[in-house]
């Protein structure tokens, strides 16, 4: 009769059956034991179980589908075990079992559960009798796991005080703790990183990698110098320096290829996936998270599912593959919602957010943008609040709501203060930049521009994009000193560059070099990467150092070409709005200009267009504008309707 109560299954790749018990089973034969035999039943209940669980936690690097899903299957059990052993004041030995199941869940993204078991080893721990000195093992597993739990939520400033304090403990610690203080100096590594402090976080990630080497070369040791590798990596991605970037990410790799460590090595393939992200290789990038993505789904890994469908959104987006963007963007949400990850939701929505943005459903960008900036409110991750407010303030400036970009943008700046050259902060001046020109405040524009090429020149990133420009920067240094041939294949380049947004003040400047312009004044208006470039060029022509920052020279009297495309626009709506004084200045100038043979043909219709609005013709013919161009012309006009 038995024996219809059980049901055998077979999993693939495990010689042994899972027999599966019909729920009254086990109350029944529970009827059956001796009380004075139940104690030592239930001993040697909790014990195989806490046994097969350190078994599946070390057997998942190399096996990790069969782990999981015999952990799927018998997490009932093993629950109830670590509660018997929490019962019977085996306290070490369920610190322990703890991390284990909680590593299964945190894969599984069954996070309440989790939170469930560190709750319980919490209270069970307190109630303990606390030694007066020195820390014991299972007291150390209980804060390490608390602290990956801080890390989880992207509570940065917390985890890190309690990786700090813990690691001090460590110190006095009853056990061997050496392998403990490796992995606590990595926490702390991440907790800097939550918090934007890569340069912090990436000299920790290299003292602890120092650490390491130290230690006796154990598997577990020779893992965790694999995960430095990805996070120093990590951290060097952010702080621009891309190349030592992708050889930590090929070390790391190695070293879990040859550990047979499929997961991390998954991990690494996708991180190598966010560093081609960076670099704008986008095919390269695809392949890597869609491989990652297969192996994820393969594992049941919910978490690392999420990232990846993140990231090849970012990915579609970046392609302009709008609809692909979107899709992927919202499955990422659809699984971050269910593990209940207020972080990993938050970087959906404000992605989803910039496609809104790409789109023109400016009204959705809004909501999406100012969801996300709750959510990381309730998480603390400073550098993602200031990236929020970075975006808000692009968004109303675009929108010319100049008072609330204004207000955004400063929030952001205030943050980007305290942070390092990662959280990208002359972006955030270009936007105060911007918001001057268009209020007319041309001292304060040129101010804020000055600041965001000064950072932007300090940052080692900004080496890799002149670098790709180099073949441009070699041919006007070649055509500025007398090469036809140089200046006859850089007049198509030219030609390229003027009728796309991030190149259009390059070009212009470009070719007032080659025109026969010198001094600092080249560099007024143009964005951090646009002002390195135009450096160089003059650095090389004239076969000196150029000062770095504030030399005066006169202004070219050319100078609506000047100015940034920017600054006239805003000018000219300033004009258009009733300045009669600023008008005076630019009628005459727009007409010059688009009479002058030596213009480009774009400036030319440009300046005639501006000319046109100038003397109240809100609907000029915008056909010689290139449409780029056109659209920020009809944007223009749009507000002076209003």
């Amino acid at each position: 009769m038995s024996w219809s109560l059980i049901r055998v299954e077979h999993l693939e790749g495990i010689n042994y059956p899972f027999l599966r018990f019909h729920p009254t089973l086990a109350p029944y034969l529970a009827k059956q034991i001796k009380d004075d035999s139940k104690d030592q039943l239930e001993a040697r209940y909790w014990q195989r179980y806490y046994s097969l669980a350190n078994f599946l936690y070390n057997t998942d690097t190399t096996n990790p589908h069969q782990a999981r899903a015999i952990a799927r299957l018998e997490m009932p059990n093993l629950r109830r075990a670590l509660t018997l052993a929490v019962q019977a004041g085996a306290m070490e030995e369920a610190a322990d079992f703890a991390t284990s199941i909680n590593r299964f869940l945190n894969y599984f993204g069954r996070l309440r559960e989790s939170d469930d078991v560190n709750e319980m080893m919490s209270k069970a721990m307190k109630e303990l009798k606390p030694k007066k000195e020195g820390i014991t093992e299972g007291q150390y597993m209980m804060e390490d796991g608390r602290i990956d739990e801080l890390l989880s939520k992207g509570q940065g400033g917390l985890a890190e005080q309690a990786a700090r304090g813990l690691l001090e403990r460590l110190e006095t610690a009853d056990f061997d703790a050496s392998y403990g203080r490796l992995i606590t100096m990595a926490k702390i590594g991440r907790s800097l990183e939550v918090q934007g402090k890569n340069k912090a976080a990436s000299d920790q990630f290299i003292a602890a990698t120092d650490y390491a080497r130290t230690l006796e070369q154990k598997k577990n040791v020779k893992e965790s110098i694999g995960n430095l590798h990805l996070d120093l990596a990590d951290t060097l991605t952010e702080l621009g320096q891309y190349d030592q970037a992708r050889e930590n990410y090929e070390k790391g790799k190695e070293i879990f290829q040859s550990q047979k460590n499929y997961r991390n090595t998954a991990v690494a393939l996708g991180q190598l996936g966010f560093l081609a992200y960076y670099q704008n290789n986008l095919p390269e990038a695809i392949l890597r998270y869609n491989e990652a993505l297969i192996i994820f789904q393969g594992l049941g890994e919910a978490a690392s599912e999420a990232v990846a469908w993140h990231m090849l959104g970012a990915l579609a987006r970046r392609a302009k593959n709008w609809d692909e963007a979107d899709r992927c963007l919202h499955e990422s949400l659809r699984i971050e919602e269910r593990l209940e990850n207020l972080g990993g939701q938050a970087s959906a929505c404000g992605m989803l957010g910039l496609v809104a943005i790409d789109t023109g459903r400016l009204e959705d960008a809004e909501g999406w943008l100012k969801r996300t900036l709750e959510l990381c409110k309730k998480t603390g991750s400073i550098g993602e609040i200031s990236k929020i407010y970075y975006n808000l303030a692009d968004l109303f400036l675009n929108q010319n709501r100049l008072d609330e970009a204004e207000d955004y943008a400063h929030q952001a700046r205030k943050i980007d203060e305290t942070l390092d050259l990662s959280a990208h902060p002359w972006k955030t001046f270009g936007i105060l930049a911007k918001i001057s020109e268009r209020r007319g405040k041309k001292d304060e524009a040129m101010e804020w521009r000055r600041k965001e090429q000064e950072v932007y020149a300090a940052f080692a990133g900004s080496d890799q994009t002149v670098e790709k420009l180099k073949q441009i920067i070699e041919a006007v240094v070649a055509a500025g000193q007398g090469s036809q041939q140089a200046a006859s294949e850089l007049e198509e380049v030219l030609q390229v560059m003027g009728q796309q947004n991030d190149w259009r003040n390059l070009a212009s400047v470009i070719r007032r070099i080659l025109a026969g312009e010198r001094g600092e004044t080249m560099c007024v208006g143009l964005d951090g990467t646009d002002a390195i470039i135009v450096r160089q060029i003059l650095d090389r022509l004239s076969g000196q150092d150029q000062a770095a920052f504030g030399t005066s020279s006169a202004e070219s009297e050319d100078s609506p070409d000047g100015l940034s495309l920017d600054q006239l626009l805003s000018m000219v709506e300033l004009a258009a709005q009733g300045n009669s004084e600023l008008k005076d200045q630019l009628m005459p100038a727009m007409d010059q200009l688009a009479q002058s043979e030596d213009a480009p043909v774009e400036l030319q219709a440009l300046a005639g267009v501006l000319g046109d609005i100038l003397k109240g013709d809100f609907n000029p013919n915008l056909d010689q504008l290139p449409e780029e161009l056109a659209a920020l012309v009809r944007g223009m006009i749009s507000r002076l309707k209003k």
